[in-house]
């Protein structure tokens, strides 16, 4: 079992720009952003930071997201200019100033810019957690095969949960067991 512990924690928010949103169902972008929204409270409740991500050029994080953030608390949004959201961006740096040394992932494309960033964080020795519900990739690539594939290499790579609320337990209950 893995322990958890909130105090070095921190969540990013990977490109929820409209311009990406668009390609995302409907049904499964309410949801998504319904489940971060929940995580964003979590995370005031508790004192884990909270970083924005947004690709250079592709609009600003959707207001739904942005009217929850305490930017008193909370960085402005780190611009990035490709899919790793650690490029030249300073988000390790103040990653460390926070003592965070797990990162919780949200945002789009779970294959691509979540994933780039995601790699990131790995390379420079982060434990990354996410959970199906916060992240989801383009329409054209919900097939199953791609799915089994998203899912496999979070599952391998770090620790995936099926819903949000499995993650927040392990947050709240320190321990990751089949809630």
């Amino acid at each position: 079992m893995k322990s958890a512990n909130s105090s070095n924690f921190a969540g990013l928010i990977i490109d929820m720009q409209p311009e990406f949103l668009k390609f995302i169902s409907p049904k499964e972008k309410e949801n998504m952003i319904q489940c971060q929204v929940n995580m964003i409270h979590y995370f005031s409740d508790n004192g884990i930071p909270l970083f924005i991500l947004e690709f250079c050029g592709q609009g600003k994080t959707i207001e739904d997201i942005t009217k929850r953030i305490d930017f008193s608390k909370n960085e402005r949004p780190i611009i990035k200019t490709i899919e790793d959201g650690f490029y030249r961006t300073g988000l390790h740096q103040l990653l460390k100033k926070q003592k965070s040394k797990k990162i919780i992932l949200m945002g789009i494309n779970a294959y691509y810019c979540v994933k780039e960033t995601a790699e990131g964080a790995i390379d420079k020795g982060y434990e990354i957690y996410t959970a199906r519900n916060l992240i989801a990739e383009k329409a054209r690539y919900t097939d199953r095969e791609m799915n089994t594939k998203i899912e496999n290499w979070y599952n391998t790579s770090g620790t995936y949960f099926k819903t949000q609320k499995q993650l927040e337990k392990f947050l709240q209950f320190g321990k990751f067991r089949n809630y």
